[in-house]
Parts: structure tokens; sequence; C-alpha cells
């Protein structure tokens, strides 16, 4: 998910109950493609010698999306705990039901509406 996306698949904002990834999950607050383009652009607008921005042009896509590569990575954003933990999808319906039985045996009084992702 990137940016808003995060929250409206009920990111920490929402104060999910749990909140579980997938090992193939992206996630970061927008898209290599779209970070480079802005970057990009930034560079353009600056001008300068056409020479000395193409080099600048290279390294800023280079150096952006190798940051984007390794901080939209699910392990990275797992090891920095702003998820529960990585979970095998096949594994999904099994831990969903265990997360719903914990939630189940909570009394009302301590418990609020929860919202549920996977």
């Amino acid at each position: 998910s990137y940016g808003a996306g995060n929250y409206g698949m009920c990111g920490r904002g929402f104060a999910p109950s749990f909140l579980f990834a997938w090992p193939t999950a992206e996630l970061a607050t927008m898209s290599a493609d779209i970070a480079t383009n802005v970057m990009l652009e930034l560079r353009r607008q600056k001008g300068g010698d056409p020479d000395k921005m193409q080099a600048d042009m290279a390294r800023i896509e280079a150096q952006v999306r190798a940051q984007y590569g390794e901080q939209s990575d699910p392990y990275y954003a797992t090891s920095r705990l702003w998820d529960d933990g990585l979970i095998e999808p096949g594994q999904t319906r099994d831990i969903l039901g265990l997360c719903l039985a914990i939630i189940s045996s909570v009394p009302e009084a301590g418990r609020h509406t929860p919202v549920f992702r996977m």
C-alpha cells in the first residue's frame, strides 16, 4: 500500500487490533516510480549545466530507487514493528480465526469496535 491507501486498508492510524502483512507486500509513502519522478522534476527545474544535470539525474534516480527498494520491503517494515508480523498467505485463514477468537474473548467493557485487515 502507498500513502493514504495504507490508511484505507486500516493502517495504524485506525488502531486495528491486529495488523499483519504477507511477505509479498510493499508499503511506502509513494511508489519508487512516483518518488523518482518527483525528485527528477525538482532537479530539472533547478536547471544548470546540461552535463552536470544529466549526471545528477542519474545519481538521484539510482539513490531514490535503491532507498525505496529497501524501505518498501515488508521485512523492513516488520523489523520496525510497523505491523504485528508477516504471515504466509496459506496461513491467513488460521491466523484470522485465531485473532477473531482472541478479540471475542475480551470483555466488552475493555473492547472497542475493532477494524480488521488481513
